[in-house]
């Protein structure tokens, strides 16, 4: 997913998608069920890592249609 050629918006979205995932993990890590805590620690690393790769593809949009 993260070397294809998608347009601004899609990399927009799903940096909001990432944001929001990583806000319910912390919310959750905070909140009182034990289940979901334990499953926190699995998928925050991965959301992160999206985020990331997510920021990287709408760097490298901003620049390949800045110099054209």
């Amino acid at each position: 997913m993260f070397d294809q050629d998608y347009s601004k918006k899609v990399w927009i979205i799903s940096i909001i998608m990432a944001v929001g995932a990583i806000a319910m993990d912390i919310g959750l890590l905070l909140g009182e069920d034990g289940i979901m805590k334990d499953t926190v620690w699995m998928t925050l690393p991965l959301t992160v890592y999206i985020l990331y790769k997510c920021i990287q593809g709408l760097k490298k949009k901003i620049d390949e249609e800045k110099n054209g």
